[in-house]
């Protein structure tokens, strides 16, 4: 007699491994087509055909994988007058959900009210004198500031903001607040992590603190060594764009993701990159 095979659990929204108030809190994958999904973690070469492949203009610019816990990415920019160094995906796979539906019954696949996320891991040497762009921008893009997309500025110790753009036209822009850039703490030579999500309804999140991903929850944990200890009740540094379906029309130019410095010989770390939306 044949034995049935059994029937597994189901569970039609997905299953998410993140805290809710976690960057990745809405992000259910175990179906493997639930979601559109790229993401390196920097352990194998990097190849124009791969997941990224390089961007890099000005004397000297290099942008090379480097020993590192966990896999990293060195990016040095120009060692005289500018120049940028960065890696970006080689095809633009990505398009942000519109704000309504103008296809024809279901012979398009771009709807509106689907999510959308990036996140990524950088530490940049000298925070004062570095600018980088990191989030969803056009494949094309080989200079610092992409002209389409969801992407973040980071210019200086106090001025880091997630923007929007559609054809060089800034639609709107969420600064993470001074003070708490100063309380991560964001400095020279520290890892942080930034992202943003984007729910079904437009709103969008920016995400900029650390540790957000790992075991460690990014809420602050008490007792010696993290023994017996209880997560705070704090969440991550979480910036709000308000706006629901309608109230912006993102880009309809397709994206992939990116990580772009521009500075004299800055160096930028990068221990991961990864974007997904919603099909």
């Amino acid at each position: 007699m044949t034995t049935p095979s059994q029937s597994p659990a189901r569970f039609p929204s997905g299953v998410s491994t993140d805290y809710k108030w976690g960057p990745l809190g809405d992000y259910g994958q175990p179906n493997p087509f639930m979601y559109q999904t790229l993401f390196d973690d920097f352990f194998e070469t990097l190849a124009s055909d791969g997941n990224v492949s390089t961007v890099l203009s000005g004397t000297g610019a290099a942008a090379a994988l480097t020993p590192g816990d966990g896999g990293q990415l060195l990016l040095t920019t120009s060692s005289a007058g500018a120049g940028t160094a960065g890696v970006i995906g080689g095809r633009n796979n990505f398009f942000l959900p519109p704000a309504l539906y103008t296809g024809t019954s279901l012979t398009a696949t771009l709807f509106p009210s689907k999510k959308v996320f990036f996140h990524t891991r950088i530490n940049l040497t000298a925070v004062a004198t570095t600018t980088l762009y990191a989030g969803l921008m056009p494949a094309a893009t080989t200079t610092a500031l992409p002209t389409d997309g969801l992407f973040f500025t980071l210019t200086n110790l106090t001025t880091v903001a997630l923007s929007a753009y559609n054809a060089s036209t800034l639609l709107w822009t969420v600064p993470i607040p001074a003070a708490a850039l100063t309380s991560i703490p964001y400095a020279n030579a520290q890892w942080v992590d930034l992202g943003f999500y984007m729910d079904r309804l437009q709103n969008v999140y920016a995400y900029f603190d650390f540790p957000l991903f790992g075991w460690t929850p990014q809420s602050a944990w008490t007792g010696v060594n993290n023994v017996n200890a209880s997560p705070g009740p704090l969440g991550p540094c979480a910036a709000y764009q308000t706006g629901v379906s309608g109230a912006w029309t993102p880009t309809t130019n397709g994206l992939t993701y990116g990580l772009i410095a521009t500075g004299t010989t800055q160096t930028v770390y990068a221990d991961f990159i990864f974007a997904a939306k919603e099909r």
